[in-house]
């Protein structure tokens, strides 16, 4: 399997793709999954529609024909992103080409070359002979010709567009040329809209016309310029609304490119900006104190954020359609950041819609900064991160990042596997901002509840049935085993915890699993110290270690003694230095 070759971007982030500490969990989820994709699908919106289902082509086979063929539909009705629509094809021709093919390293190279722009001539593919190198000219880029296809490859990419492929879909040549001609012309209009308002000076229309060329970009799946352009409105910003408008836009891309160090930087930016500092919070319970546990400031406890696609004032383009002659059209972002601009273009920051979207931004942070927790692999601070979510502000049906269902499935994993008794129950279970999310997923909910009244074969029961579900999700699923350890892990250092005693075989019953996995697990939880204890294999028991408490208090008083007496020894010696007048004066105490 190629390490993921199908990120459009892949070679302009300034991040690697993973930026995960520990072992790379990257399995491929085989057998049938329970899960509808279709509706599954339907509850994203925009780039990250057709992203994660080409996550989930990639990850699980049997849903690889039916990932591909929605990804093709939502491109060719929403977008004008010929490279993803392109790529749609190279991974049926990927498959349809053999493991030996996707083992070649010059067809994981060709991949992602290809995958950074249009295909040079792939329009008359179908009719005449693929090229030996492929070139691939960006919008304002020049490309070196990549490596040669082999013949097998290139035979299989011919089939695939000419609709012999599994997924039966065969290749727009029409479609792929209009799009990237009405690309190509849109960018020219907004671009000389864009140099107009430079010539005139008119700043907020400066601003507006670089926002409009940044939705375009992200239209046409030209990220790196999407994230540019949004980045160089921040010059043109009049007020902090339209300064955190625009680090939300940032945001949202830099999510899609997996560049969390600019997605840490623009939401410790946002929450900078005092019209944020105001904005309460989402508390998780009445007394909570979580907001001072922060593991750094600006994450942990506040998240990032969720900019979304936006509307063209001009009337060509809407957040995920252009309007204009043969081009499809569709309804604008519930989310758009691009109506969070337009309420303060003009200073209007008493308006109820203003109110509205600052009511949303510290939710959208909230639920960035948690995503670059989770992906740092501090499941603690993403826990923290999406506790502070408002459920009121994720009511959308659709969605630019994640959804209400996955939010419940992040706050279940992370808290389960990181916070103790206590914690869980103030700040999960009686947070009535949490119930309110859980709603969307009563399974989370019913985990949760089991994990608290000592439930675990139900609750890990009901994790491991999830767990292939939770491996398709774009963001968690690279996280999911370590969370179940860790999870697990838990469990039976709880279970044990009253005891000085425990009896294998009830132990293993109550985990679900047999003696013999039972002290596999617990020795290396001994081994790690989350349990003080020893392992009685021939009685089948686990002893908890004997510690004789009144010996530990002896021999503290004593250490303390001794601690005690070297200060105070230290002292006299300092009084007797001062009274004979032995000590030091610096030289700046000299000079006063």
């Amino acid at each position: 399997m190629l390490p993921d070759p199908y990120n459009t971007d892949h070679g302009l982030t300034d991040d690697p793709p993973s930026v995960e500490t520990g072992p790379a969990d990257n399995p491929t989820v085989e057998g049938e999954v329970q899960i509808d994709l279709p509706n599954y699908i339907s509850n994203y919106h925009g780039h990250i529609h057709y992203q994660r289902l080409f996550f989930i082509a990639q990850r699980c086979p049997s849903l690889r024909h039916t990932a591909l063929r929605l990804a093709h539909d939502y491109i060719k009705r929403y977008t004008l992103d010929t490279a993803s629509y392109n790529k749609v094809f190279l991974m049926l021709a990927e498959e349809q080409a053999g493991p030996a093919a996707q083992s070649s390293s010059a067809l994981g190279e060709t991949l992602n070359e290809i995958h950074r722009g249009m295909i040079n001539g792939v329009s008359n593919a179908v009719n005449e002979q693929l090229p030996n190198t492929v070139s691939i000219p960006g919008a304002g880029e020049v490309m070196t010709s990549g490596p040669t296809l082999s013949d097998g490859m290139r035979q299989a990419l011919m089939n695939v567009m000419a609709g012999k492929n599994d997924a039966k879909l065969v290749y727009d040549t029409q479609w792929e040329e209009s799009s990237r001609r009405s690309g190509t012309i849109l960018l020219d209009q907004l671009d000389t809209e864009l140099k107009n308002y430079k010539a005139n000076s008119i700043k907020e229309s400066i601003r507006r016309g670089t926002d409009d060329l940044g939705d375009l970009y992200l239209k046409l799946g030209q990220l790196a310029n999407a994230r540019k352009c949004y980045m160089r409105s921040r010059d043109y910003c009049t007020c902090q609304q339209q300064e955190i408008n625009m680090c939300l836009n940032v945001i949202k891309i830099a999510i899609f490119q997996r560049a969390w160090s600019q997605v840490s930087a623009h939401v410790t930016r946002a929450y900078g900006l005092s019209e944020l500092r105001d904005v309460p919070l989402c508390t998780t319970s009445p007394g909570s104190t979580y907001s001072q546990q922060r593991t750094r400031p600006g994450f942990g406890s506040r998240a990032a954020a969720m900019g979304t696609a936006r509307t063209v004032t001009s009337g060509r383009t809407t957040s995920e359609g252009v309007t204009g002659a043969g081009l499809p059209t569709s309804s604008p972002d519930p989310l758009s950041s691009r109506a969070f601009a337009r309420q303060h273009s003009d200073g209007a920051g008493t308006s109820g819609g203003s109110r509205d979207a600052m009511a949303r931004a510290p939710t959208q942070l909230a639920i960035a900064a948690g995503l670059v927790e989770l992906a740092a692999r501090n499941f603690r601070g993403a826990a923290m991160s999406f506790l502070q979510v408002n459920p009121d502000h994720c009511e959308s049906p659709t969605s630019s990042i994640v959804t209400q269902s996955d939010l419940a499935y992040f706050i279940t994993l992370c808290t389960l596997a990181t916070f103790d008794r206590t914690e869980l129950v103030s700040q999960v279970l009686n947070s009535p901002c949490v119930r309110l999310l859980l709603e969307a997923e009563p399974s989370c909910r019913e985990i949760l509840y089991s994990f608290h009244h000592a439930d675990y074969a139900s609750c890990l029961g009901r994790i491991n049935k999830l767990s292939n579900v939770l491996r398709l999700d774009y963001f968690l699923a690279d996280h999911v085993t370590t969370l179940c350890w860790e999870i697990r892990s838990r469990a039976i250092c709880q279970y044990f915890s009253p005891y000085s005693c425990a009896d294998l075989n009830r132990m293993a019953k109550a985990f679900d699993t047999t003696v013999t996995d039972l002290e596999n697990e617990l020795a290396v939880l001994i081994q790690d110290g989350s349990i003080k204890g020893r392992i009685d294999s021939h009685k089948q028991l686990l002893r908890a270690l004997n510690v004789d408490e009144r010996c530990l208090t002896f021999a503290r008083a004593l250490r303390l003694v001794d601690e005690y007496k070297k200060r105070t020894q230290a002292m006299v010696l300092r009084m007797s230095l001062v009274r004979q007048r032995l000590t030091c004066q610096s030289q700046l105490n000299g000079l006063l």
